[in-house]
């Protein structure tokens, strides 16, 4: 990889705008009622799909804090921004027609968030 593409990958500026960019499309997602979801976000069960949503997000926090100097607490630092993005997320789908609140949602965000975790501590360290 040359230097160029290695020092884009590792500016913070480009992987927090990654982050907003992801958060902004999982509340336009968000804000759509069930009949007005592409087909492509019903192939899977819900519970697959919330997983997959926030584990990327999760990816993408982790690797935003990481190259922002987080470097210790970057997993958990991760997982509790993406519990307080999923609890906000719920709150806006009280506000949507045909949505609702949904613990079990939240849950499986933040197991989704927490395997990216894994996933990222692992690249780190086995470097």
């Amino acid at each position: 990889m040359n230097k160029e593409l290695k020092k884009l990958i590792k500016d913070p500026f480009l992987n927090w705008l990654l982050v907003i960019a992801y958060a902004t499309i999982i509340f336009s997602f968000s804000s759509m009622t069930a009949v007005e979801l592409p087909s492509t976000a019903k192939l899977f069960p819900d519970w697959i799909m919330h997983f997959i949503e926030y584990f990327i997000f999760g990816i993408l926090l982790f690797r935003a804090l990481f190259v922002s100097g987080y470097k210790k607490k970057t997993a958990l630092l991760a997982v509790v921004l993406v519990f307080a993005y999923a609890v906000s997320d719920e709150i806006h789908q009280l506000f949507i027609s045909e949505r609702f609140f949904s613990l079990k949602d939240i849950i499986i965000d933040i197991i989704g968030a927490a395997v990216a975790q894994v996933v990222g501590l692992k690249r780190i360290f086995l470097k």
